[in-house]
């Protein structure tokens, strides 16, 4: 039965307000500590002297990359994007395969270093949303350009514009297990088109 007296319904209506304040108050703030965390994690991603090279290299065919910065000579290197995808082949040397494998250059193999250091931050996002620490949607306005060039699928791309080094890169995360790069690239939306890509 509802109160005939005008103090406490005030009194009631006045508690019901404050608890929802209350809730949004301790929504607002969950949210600001989700995006301070992602922040976090890009701005480290984006810090990271090897993530950044990978990432010009993706993006610029034929740009002079910083592969060895510990060199006084020869520390910036041209990379084309041919180059970037013959680096990031699958090493199938002691896997018990017939075929012998061309050893990797020391260009290559800088490049596969900083291949891994950039695919390791993606990797951590995607463990994070694993974890439901996080959304995927989260990371998108931060990555979707990188996934844009990595996965098949295309939002404002015209087809037959994929980039040479894009299924060896693909082959690449599959092979060496970067499970939360498919994670986060599936949670976004993309498709990798994993299935047609050799395993072995």
């Amino acid at each position: 039965m509802a109160s005939d007296d005008p103090v406490q319904t005030l009194t009631m209506a006045g508690g019901v307000i404050v608890f929802a304040v209350g809730i949004y108050q301790y929504w607002r703030a969950q949210q600001w500590k989700r995006s301070e965390f992602i922040a976090s994690e890009i701005k480290a991603m984006r810090g990271d002297p090897s993530a950044q090279t990978m990432m010009q290299m993706l993006d610029w065919d034929g740009r002079r990359a910083d592969l060895f910065p510990n060199k006084d000579q020869g520390r910036w290197v041209l990379v084309k994007h041919d180059e970037l995808a013959r680096a990031l082949r699958i090493d199938t040397t002691g896997e018990g395969s017939d075929r012998k494998e061309e050893e990797f250059s020391s260009k290559e193999g800088r490049i596969r270093d900083v291949a891994d250091t950039f695919l390791e931050h993606l990797d951590r996002f995607g463990h994070f949303v694993e974890m439901e620490l996080v959304a995927a949607a989260e990371f998108r306005p931060y990555v979707k350009y990188w996934f844009d060039l990595i996965a098949d699928s295309y939002e404002d791309r015209p087809l037959g514009t994929a980039p040479v080094w894009r299924k060896a890169l693909q082959l690449f995360i599959v092979h060496y297990g970067y499970r939360g790069v498919i994670l986060l690239a599936n949670g976004m939306g993309y498709q990798m088109n994993l299935a047609s890509l050799p395993r072995d």
